[in-house]
Parts: C-alpha cells; sequence; structure tokens
C-alpha cells in the first residue's frame, strides 16, 4: 500500500501527487517474492476482481481491497458493500474461466505475459521468469 497515495487521498495535499509513484508497485513485489514458501496477499491498487486474479497469477495467495469496501459501504450499507463483494467475486471467477483456471493454484502456475515497466521489476532469477513466454 502506498501510504503516500493514502496521505494524499486524505489529505487532498497536492505535494502527494510528485510521490505518488513512489515505492515498489503492488504487482512487483508479489513477483519478486512469488518463489518464497510463504503467503503473499496483494494490496495497495487493487480495484477489482481482474487485479486480484492478476495477483494471484504473479504469485499471490490473496488480494485486498479497502478503500472500495469502504466507499460502498459509505454509500449504501451492507447491502452496498455485499452488491461489491459479489461483483469482485464474479470478476474473480470470470478471469478464471478466461485463462482455461478452474482454481487459484492453477492460475498461479499459468504463463503470464508482463508489461515493459513490470519487467524491469523482474529479476532474471526470480521463478516468476519461467512462467514468462520465450522472447
Amino acid at each position: 500500500t502506498s501510504w503516500i497515495g493514502v496521505e494524499t487521498l486524505r489529505s487532498k495535499s497536492s505535494l502527494g501527487e510528485t510521490f505518488w509513484d513512489w515505492g515498489i508497485p503492488t504487482a512487483a513485489s508479489v513477483a519478486q517474492l512469488s518463489g518464497f514458501k510463504f503467503d503473499i496477499v496483494a494490496t495497495g491498487g487493487i480495484r477489482n476482481g481482474l487485479d486480484i486474479a492478476r495477483a494471484i497469477a504473479l504469485g499471490a495467495t490473496a488480494g485486498g481491497i479497502a478503500r472500495l469496501f469502504l466507499q460502498a459501504w459509505r454509500a449504501g450499507g451492507q447491502k452496498g458493500a455485499s452488491v461489491l463483494a459479489k461483483r469482485i467475486i464474479d470478476e474473480i471467477r470470470l478471469a478464471h474461466l478466461l485463462t482455461g483456471s478452474p482454481s487459484p493454484d492453477i492460475l498461479r502456475v499459468q504463463p503470464v505475459v508482463l508489461g515493459q515497466r513490470l519487467m524491469r521489476w523482474v529479476p532474471a532469477e526470480c521463478p516468476l521468469s519461467s512462467k514468462l513466454p520465450s522472447q
């Protein structure tokens, strides 16, 4: 989670906009840790079920979304949060279907395609590198 981003949103400070992208992106953190034998929960910048599915494909065990749930609760109470949860679950399920992955364990071992920005963060010796298509 980018605490600079959190504080920028909270305080509406323009100073935080300058440092908005400071730090290691969530996807890069997950990719770099993917070979370790512990659970990884991807948080920070996760906005929907597709983002959670992408994090799982990179090696995460789960993804966390706080801000959207707080906004949904504020706007619609428990019903608003429930509607959001159902949508996110449906998005994760659809991502599994579209990748031919019946479970998160299968999604986690599917090949991945990374954009150039994320590729800069993934060292060649990273276990995720073995899931990348040959170049």
